[in-house]
């Protein structure tokens, strides 16, 4: 799934045109998947124990961040036609959760 956002965003100019290209006998973004691999190799080479959390810490504020917008529009632009559409209960509970898994960490530093 990594390697597909990669070779997407490479499609739309933000990375290297050369990570955009598709294997035509497999159909899997093979310049995607070993730029992944040599980042991975990378990875493995420094210590990455602040560097794990600090991407986690990351990644569950952009979900809070996508269930607010979620909910922002959902009160502003109630008419919208929307290809499918979550039950307000649970987009409130997710939000509400991962705000919670963002925030915990930072009052619960001894």
């Amino acid at each position: 799934c990594t390697s597909r956002n990669v070779q997407s965003t490479a499609e739309e100019g933000v990375f290297p045109k050369w990570m955009a290209g598709i294997n035509s006998t497999l159909n899997t973004p093979v310049p995607a998947i070993l730029t992944i691999m040599v980042m991975n190799m990378v990875y493995l080479l420094v210590d990455t124990s602040s560097l794990i959390p600090s991407f986690s810490t990351v990644e569950w504020l952009f979900y809070a961040m996508t269930f607010s917008c979620l909910l922002y529009l959902r009160y502003t632009e109630p008419k919208n036609i929307r290809p499918f559409k979550i039950p307000l209960p649970v987009a409130i509970f997710l939000f509400c959760d991962h705000r919670n898994v963002c925030c915990a960490p930072n009052f619960l530093k001894k």
